[in-house]
């Protein structure tokens, strides 16, 4: 009988963080939207050989369970999200904290190309979507302890 009420409250504390992670990814793929510069096919062959695609199209939701609890949430995506993210890439570097132009950002009349910036499309979502999730979470376990110390507030 334990077991079936810990399951049942596992059941639910699940399908509470996948119905968030499942707004967190619809949210992630509406940001991928704004960039309007890049691929022009679903997928690409990279110099190295890789196949990479689309940022919206990459992004995905993955949940790890302990003991029939989610327990981590992972969001995938495209290793040139990241590039994105951060405003670096071909050219660009980070030093200290600072997107820094590398020696390749110069063109051979010596004129500096254009400066990457940081797209915030991925961070600012995520951490002001999180404490909706720890507040239900909390709220959540909350109870299952006053529950289950069976203490009466009169």
């Amino acid at each position: 009988m334990e077991a079936s009420l810990e399951n049942d409250a596992y059941q639910v504390q699940n399908e509470v963080i996948k119905k968030w992670g499942s707004m967190v990814q619809r949210r992630l793929k509406l940001n991928s939207n704004k960039f309007k510069h890049g691929k022009t096919e679903n997928s690409i062959i990279t110099k190295d050989g890789l196949t990479e695609g689309k940022l919206r199209q990459s992004i995905y939701t993955k949940y790890h369970e302990s003991f029939g609890a989610i327990d981590s949430v992972t969001f995938g995506f495209e290793r040139h999200g990241v590039f994105v993210q951060k405003g670096v890439g071909r050219g660009h570097g980070i030093n200290s904290g600072f997107v820094v132009k590398s020696p390749e950002s110069i063109n051979r009349d010596n004129q500096i190309k254009k400066i990457r910036t940081p797209q915030d499309w991925f961070n600012s979502d995520v951490e002001r979507m999180l404490p909706e999730l720890a507040d239900k979470l909390a709220e959540m376990n909350a109870d299952a302890v006053l529950n289950a110390t069976k203490i009466l507030i009169k």
